[in-house]
Formats: C-alpha cells, structure tokens, sequence
C-alpha cells in the first residue's frame, strides 16, 4: 500500500533503501522556483541516473473525479512529491477486478484501467499538500490529480525509481 507523509518524516523514518532512497533524496534537494513559473500543461522527464531514476516535472489543473482514472506500472514505484496546489489521491490495490482500459505501455511503464463510482468507493482517499510525497510501488492502483471543491494549479515532480 502507499506510503504518505511530509517529505522531511520520510527521510527521517529511513523510507526505502538504495534507489528508492536516492529518489526521496533527489526529492528532497530538488529546486522548485523554475517549475512554480510554469503554468498549466508544462511536462517535462528527464534522466537523474540512466533509467534508474528518472523525474518528471509538471504543472496542471486538477479535475473533477469523474475524468480521473487508475493508473499503475510494472517497473517502477512513483514518488510524487507536491510543491504547489492540492490534489486529492485514490490508491488501492491491483486485482483482477481492475479491468484494462488501455494495454500496458512498456516505453512509458504505464496501464490505465476502466474507472468507475465503485472503483473510489473500494479505494483510499488522501490530500496531498506542498511538502508531502507519495510513494506508490506498482502493485498501487492510484488515481493522482483530483480536485477538491474546484480546479487547483499543481505543481509536482514524480521521481520514479527503477524497482524490478
């Protein structure tokens, strides 16, 4: 299941190790002030160490739960960590329940499944606020960039960290 909290208690509870550790690291050291002038629809991933570690930084509007989907990957355990705005999060577990929605990408290590009213209802729901990351490992189906009462400007990174 996910791991949620200020991106200080993470590394103070010693949250992971080797590269999942570096990514907290990377998180904690990264310099927001050129990503908070982006505006919405800025993406941009780049390489920190090959394709151990590798970072994508954002900048969007947040939606209504109803344009949401669950999302998770194979290889690779998300570490989205908020700089700017709030969103809320779902994440629950894959099962066979989950039913594709679209076939696993390998290039972009990613799969989205068919989403419905029940899907939140069986899930966990979290806020993520400036300062605090969420560490989802590819058996978390999460459903990231939900709006609370109205539409909100996020500014993110997610490191993603080579697991398998």
């Amino acid at each position: 299941m996910a791991i949620i909290g200020m991106l200080p208690d993470l590394l103070r509870q010693k949250i992971g190790t080797g590269l999942l550790s570096e990514g907290l690291r990377y998180a904690a050291q990264y310099n927001s002030r050129d990503l908070l002038e982006q505006g919405a629809g800025f993406a941009q991933r780049r390489a920190v160490q090959a394709e151990d570690v590798v970072v994508i930084e954002q900048a969007y509007l947040t939606k209504p739960p109803t344009a949401a989907r669950f999302e998770a990957h194979r290889r690779y355990y998300d570490i989205q960590y908020l700089i700017g705005g709030e969103e809320r999060m779902y994440v629950r577990p894959v099962d066979q329940r989950h039913r594709l929605e679209t076939a696993y990408d390998e290039e972009n290590d990613c799969m989205f499944f068919q989403t419905t009213a029940a899907d939140f209802a069986c899930a966990t729901c979290f806020v993520l606020q400036p300062g605090m990351a969420a560490i989802f490992a590819p058996s978390d189906a999460h459903a990231p960039g939900i709006q609370r009462e109205r539409a909100c400007l996020v500014h993110k990174i997610v490191v993603k960290v080579r697991g398998v």
